[in-house]
C-alpha cells in the first residue's frame, strides 16, 4: 500500500476532522466495503518546488477526511494561502 492508503487505514477510514470536533461524518461504502474517504495534503503537492528538498507527500502533511470536509479544507487552504501565507504556516505545523 502507498502512503495515502496507509493514512486511510491508520484513520480507520474515518474523517479525522469529525473525530476532532466529536462528530461522525458518514460516507458511501466503496466496492472494497470501506467508507469512501479522501486524503488531503495540508500543503498541496503543486507547491513542492517551494519546499524542496522537503517531501510534501508524507504522513505529517496528510489527513483522512470525508468528501465534505475535504472540500471545506481545500477552499480554506486557498483563502489562507491568499491572506495568511498558508504554505509557510502549514510547514511549521508539519
Amino acid at each position: 500500500t502507498g502512503i495515502k492508503e496507509a493514512i486511510l487505514i491508520l484513520s480507520e477510514y474515518k474523517c479525522r476532522y469529525a473525530k476532532l470536533i466529536g462528530e461522525t461524518h458518514a460516507s458511501f461504502i466503496t466496492d472494497k466495503n470501506k467508507p469512501y474517504m479522501e486524503v488531503h495534503h495540508f500543503i498541496p503537492l503543486k507547491a513542492a518546488s517551494d519546499f524542496f528538498p522537503r517531501n510534501l507527500d508524507r504522513p505529517s502533511n496528510m489527513i483522512c477526511l470525508c468528501p465534505k470536509c475535504h472540500d471545506i479544507f481545500t477552499v480554506l487552504g486557498k483563502k489562507r494561502k491568499k491572506y495568511l501565507g498558508y504554505y509557510t504556516m502549514m510547514l511549521l505545523i508539519c
